[in-house]
């Protein structure tokens, strides 16, 4: 539901979607959107300059998911998501690799969180991306990552970064910066 009152202010808008590859006009005039336009609609809105956290909350966790390896594949991350192995089994939500470091990603569209929660997640995802570089040639190094909604006061939790989506972009965009900072997992099995 939108709180757009204003039915010019409504026209304008939706135009300014279709103009955007938002959105189709089909036969009879009428505008649909499919499930890959929110995400457009998102990005949309990110470029536009809109609140990246605001945008996150309008979000469901699919949504956060795809809209963060949106983020990735704009940077030039070769992007996969809710990836499962089996033998132990688990999942991941998100990798993205450029070179050879593989950004490995949990994503948490938690409304709220403390920190034994992050520290859970952090020492789980340290765990999963340990077995996925054991699977994968694909890249040597591998930076696990827990990925949130809002700003946490810990940066770090086990060694691994805790980043906003409001943060994500320029994250990674710093990355190389810092990653001397963070336990990157080696394809040797050891930790830098």
């Amino acid at each position: 539901m939108s709180d757009i009152r204003s039915l010019d202010v409504a026209k304008d808008l939706l135009n300014f979607l279709v103009l955007n590859s938002i959105g189709t006009i089909s036969p009879d005039n009428t505008i649909l959107f499919s499930e890959v336009d929110r995400m457009k609609t998102a990005i949309l809105a990110l470029r536009s300059g809109c609140d990246i956290e605001r945008i996150a909350k309008a979000l469901n966790w699919k949504d956060f998911e795809s809209f963060a390896s949106g983020i990735m594949k704009e940077l030039g991350y070769k992007v996969q998501t809710n990836i499962t192995l089996t033998k132990p089994r688990f999942q991941i939500d998100l990798v993205g690799i450029c070179s050879n470091l593989a950004v490995v990603a949990d994503c948490k569209h938690w409304r709220y969180s403390n920190r034994p929660m992050i520290i859970k997640a952090a020492i789980n995802q340290i765990r999963r991306a340990a077995l996925l570089m054991d699977r994968r040639e694909d890249f040597r190094y591998a930076l696990p990552i827990i990925l949130t909604m809002h700003d946490h006061m810990e940066q770090l939790a086990e060694g691994i970064p805790v980043v906003s989506i409001g943060k994500l972009h320029s994250f990674l965009l710093n990355l190389e910066q810092y990653v001397t900072s963070y336990d990157v997992l080696r394809a040797d099995g050891k930790s830098s």
